[in-house]
């Protein structure tokens, strides 16, 4: 179907072109799963008075926004037949991410092995840098949005450059501390810690995977392996910070 066959009736196009209507089906079950774990986590987080969790649930919800932009045309799609207008897209796309980075930067923070002077000094580079990134993205979405990405189909983009160096540099970020976490978690005395850093292992070493695929292919059926993948990576996620007790039982005895 030619661009502009897909741009005047999208519907039809995704039900012609299957890897297209699978891909944003499973698209959709990521979002839908990660919105449930954040929740639970920030939900958790407050009941307990456990700040920390409550942020590391935003932080996710952060994490999925990075395919809301998908989700939100797929639905729109599908109800209406119509393309929402792609500045719409990347709002959705990408529109939070910084800001539920600084959440995840406060958390970490605080379960981290970090001097609190130097905990001060991260915390304000993290809102610094966040807000500033925040602010060049909403401008660049109304101003330069080919900077962000192309569409090449009514659910699909190819990065442009900035897209490229703002999400690679998130994703860092997301990493660098995620995994740090993890080499803490994984030496400690507790048994039950370490079962978590087990699983968090886990989950950003398949998130990684994910994130490669999403990154340097451009072959749908790539995109679709890639999300069920990172759709796993939530399971082990929301359990390494969790650990729900029959999962605990299990591995512990």
């Amino acid at each position: 179907m030619q661009f502009q066959d897909w741009i005047s009736n999208p519907l039809n196009f995704l039900l012609e072109n299957l890897e297209f209507l699978i891909l944003g089906i499973t698209t959709l079950l990521f979002v839908i799963v990660t919105l449930i774990i954040s929740g639970k986590m920030i939900y958790r987080g407050i009941k307990l008075e456990l700040k920390t969790i409550s942020y590391v649930g935003i932080e996710y919800f952060g994490v999925a926004s990075c395919w809301f932009g998908v989700t939100f045309n797929f639905i729109i799609i599908l109800f209406f037949n119509i393309i929402p207008p792609w500045e719409l897209h990347f709002i959705a796309h990408g529109g939070i991410v910084s800001i539920a980075q600084i959440f995840w930067v406060f958390a970490m923070t605080e379960l981290l092995p970090i001097k609190t002077t130097q905990g001060k000094i991260i915390k304000i580079l993290a809102i610094v840098f966040g807000l500033s990134v925040e602010i060049l993205y909403i401008i660049i979405i109304f101003t330069n949005i080919s900077w962000l990405g192309t569409p090449v189909a009514p659910i699909q983009i190819v990065y442009g450059w900035f897209s490229y160096i703002y999400l690679m540099g998130e994703l860092i970020v997301f990493l660098s501390f995620g995994f740090w976490f993890v080499k803490e978690s994984l030496r400690a005395d507790d048994t039950k810690i370490r079962l978590k850093g087990k699983f968090l292992a886990f989950s950003f070493v398949i998130f990684t995977l994910a994130s490669i695929l999403e990154v340097f292919f451009q072959e749908i059926w790539i995109f679709v392996f890639a999300r069920i993948t990172v759709t796993c990576s939530a399971f082990f996620f929301y359990i390494g910070f969790l650990l729900p007790k029959k999962i605990e039982n299990i591995f512990i005895k």
